[in-house]
């Protein structure tokens, strides 16, 4: 059997260590006269900021188990921070590993020919919404006095690949975009083509006067049709609406409160599992929504066998 050869910073005499608690600034695109972001909400980007603050690749088709905290230090009088994820089913799982399959079956002509993929190359669906309401978390470095936000030295792109009339396609979750596969509408159609017709059964039996089955019609007809919309409607882009498309889709995990008079905060969420390892947050002060950003957040993410954290392949179970 051959021996492993030792990792480069193992040679060196240095340990892989992961740094699994990230601190968190909003990417202020638009600001008001008292410095705060009015969007409606951001995105944090769990893989990437990983992967920014340990220096290595965290690859996004992933389920991430992590909980979130708040660190109250503005002097609003009150605040709710709300968290989302994508709904945790095999539907979802379903439409990434589709998409994933899709995408790497379009690339076997090149790696055919012996092309070798990037050291970090990485298969990326677009998270945004086509409308633009969500801005971006980033993970920043602070002492307490001021934050420095960690850079990474290519700006991340989401995957594409070329159909057969050379337009270049892209991957996303909400919505219709221009030359862009909605998965869930892709994985929709797989699975409607290749079902039957028609789930409904019978109970008639061959020489049915003969057989005493009183209870056939129990056992046979009801169930035959699924207590869910087998349709996946919910999930797919309604035709010009992209204000909504992401509201029935996402699915609420916990909330944080705080107020800076101490008066019954909770400053952190339970431990959950976020697909792709996107989180979506919205905030609220005093019912108005609005991300504060010297509000600072920190996501800790449970350790594990993967790099040093808790994940799981959703593209390559």
């Amino acid at each position: 059997m051959s021996k492993m050869k030792p990792t480069k910073l193992k040679s060196m005499g240095i340990a892989h260590t992961t740094e699994r608690m990230i601190s968190l600034g909003i990417t202020l695109n638009s600001v008001d006269d008292d410095g705060d972001y009015n969007a409606k909400g951001a995105i944090i980007p769990v893989s990437l900021e990983l992967s920014r603050m340990n220096n290595r690749l965290y690859r996004q088709g992933m389920d991430y188990t992590l909980k979130i905290r708040a660190r109250p230090i503005n002097s609003y009088a009150a605040n709710q921070i709300d968290f989302f994820t994508l709904p945790n089913t095999w539907f979802v799982k379903g439409a990434i590993q589709h998409a994933y399959n899709t995408y790497h079956s379009m690339l076997q002509d090149e790696l055919a020919q012996g092309i070798k993929p990037a050291r970090w190359h990485d298969f990326a669906i677009d998270e945004q919404n086509p409308d633009g309401i969500w801005d971006s978390f980033r993970a920043i470095l602070s002492d307490g006095d001021g934050t420095h936000q960690i850079v990474s030295d290519e700006v991340v792109s989401d995957s594409t690949i070329k159909d057969a009339s050379g337009i270049t396609r892209g991957f996303h979750l909400f919505g219709n975009k221009t030359n862009s596969y909605n998965i869930f509408e892709e994985y929709a159609k797989v699975l409607k083509y290749n079902k039957p017709t028609s789930n409904q059964r019978s109970s008639d039996q061959p020489y049915d006067e003969l057989l005493q089955l009183d209870n056939a019609d129990e056992l046979a007809e009801r169930g035959d049709i699924p207590p869910y919309d087998s349709d996946f409607s919910v999930f797919l882009p309604k035709s010009g609406d992209l204000v909504t498309s992401d509201s029935a889709l996402l699915n609420y995990v916990d909330t944080i409160t705080y107020d800076r008079n101490g008066a019954g905060p909770k400053l952190s969420t339970r431990t959950f599992v976020a697909p792709l390892g996107l989180v979506f947050v919205r905030a609220f002060d005093d019912g108005t929504p609005r991300i504060h950003h010297n509000a600072e957040i920190v996501v800790e993410v449970s350790a594990g066998n993967y790099k040093g954290v808790k994940a799981t392949s959703i593209t390559c179970p």
